[in-house]
């Protein structure tokens, strides 16, 4: 089971409509808000490869 200390709290500032929309979403999903907005952020991962970001040091 996940604990808050397996989470980093951060803020996300989003336009009112989007933010209602995902509301409406987690809703219809019963999910909560946070849940809702996990869930769509993991879908578009998936089964993509983690790429290096432009400041990591790997092979060039």
């Amino acid at each position: 089971m996940s604990t808050q200390k397996d989470f980093v709290k951060t803020a996300l500032r989003l336009p009112p409509d989007l933010h209602a929309s995902l509301h409406e979403s987690a809703k219809e999903s019963e999910r909560t808000f946070n849940a809702e907005i996990l869930h769509r952020l993991r879908s578009t991962f998936k089964g993509k490869r983690p790429q290096q970001s432009a400041t990591s040091k790997g092979p060039q």
